[in-house]
């Protein structure tokens, strides 16, 4: 349904979106901590999540057409960034969707970079517009840098708490271990 071939090892279920940041924050950042590029504005709970595992967030501002990639490319002069938090499909709270442009050069810039992307895509079946919204970034990930987070829980029932986590390949083996010890 969102164009993305996956295993049925690269999917894990967890017990909500801020669950699958915190792995996901355990693998990429650690103890040792790193640079996390989000959204500015974005969800206070996704900032308060990942300064508790240590991470150093960078906030990027969003206009019209979604993060403003040319703030995050000046950004990568300085900073490495282990990892940025995205919504391309609607961004909380503005619910402005990532423009075509911006996908391509925000793909651009982690390739270079080599950073993952962590999407957080927990709106896509709830989205208004056209039939189909565009397909996610990892659907075009062919570096394996896009770790995609959906949810369940408002098509099943929002009490569930169901989300998923779509890995690349190996990734998801080291954020299921790091489950494990959680």
């Amino acid at each position: 349904h969102r164009g993305m071939p996956l295993q049925a090892d690269q999917l894990l279920i967890t017990r909500g979106t801020p669950m699958s940041l915190s792995l996901v924050v355990q693998a990429l950042v650690g103890p040792e901590g790193g640079a996390v590029a989000v959204e500015d504005p974005g969800l206070p709970l996704i900032r308060d999540t990942l300064r508790q595992a240590s991470a150093t967030v960078h906030p990027v501002p969003v206009d019209e057409e979604g993060l403003r990639t040319e703030a995050l490319a000046a950004l990568l002069e300085s900073t490495p960034l282990r990892m940025l938090v995205v919504s391309p499909q609607a961004q909380a709270p503005t619910g402005v969707m990532l423009s075509v442009r911006r996908r391509e050069q925000l793909r651009e810039l982690a390739r270079t970079h080599r950073f993952a992307i962590l999407e957080l895509d927990i709106e896509y079946d709830h989205l208004p517009g056209p039939a189909m919204p565009p397909k996610p970034l990892a659907a075009e990930d062919r570096e394996g840098l896009v770790i995609y987070v959906g949810s369940l829980s408002r098509l099943l029932a929002p009490c569930l708490r169901l989300v998923f986590l779509a890995a690349p390949g190996a990734f998801a083996m080291i954020v299921s271990f790091s489950q494990l010890r959680s």
